[in-house]
């Protein structure tokens, strides 16, 4: 399992960097082209290790930061919560929907439709028959 921190990641990018210059500085003191340096395998093996060990660091960047953002937020959510229920204790908060509730009385439920035009107020429909 690959390490996920930060320390170990750098060393290792280090390390592959020092590799890579060494395997370039022997190639070029055997007399070989640069077009040939950036075809060579292990070359390409230690850039592309770095590649890799670049996104990893980038990756546990990325979750230290968003680890901090939302610890942020919590810490946030619990002053609010705690300086809340301190105004409550204190009395300083009036609960205004209660008032309103106990003031205006619900509106009334099943209000019964005005009767059709040209019919009785008792004779709105009649039932329907069974064959």
């Amino acid at each position: 399992m690959p390490s996920k921190e930060q320390s170990v990641r750098e060393a290792q990018k280090e390390y592959f960097l020092r590799k890579s210059e060494e395997r370039i500085q022997s190639l070029k003191e055997k007399g070989v082209d640069d077009v040939a340096i950036s075809k060579d395998p292990q070359v390409k093996r230690y850039k592309a290790k770095i590649k890799q060990i670049n996104a990893a660091l980038q990756r546990i960047d990325q979750l230290r930061r968003q680890t901090e953002t939302l610890q942020q937020r919590k810490e946030q959510k619990r002053a609010e919560k705690e300086a809340a229920r301190a105004a409550e204790i204190a009395g300083e908060i009036k609960k205004k929907e209660k008032k309103k509730a106990e003031e205006e009385p619900p509106p009334a439920k099943g209000k019964k439709k005005a009767p059709a035009a040209g019919k009785a107020p008792g004779q709105a429909k009649a039932p329907a028959k069974k064959k």
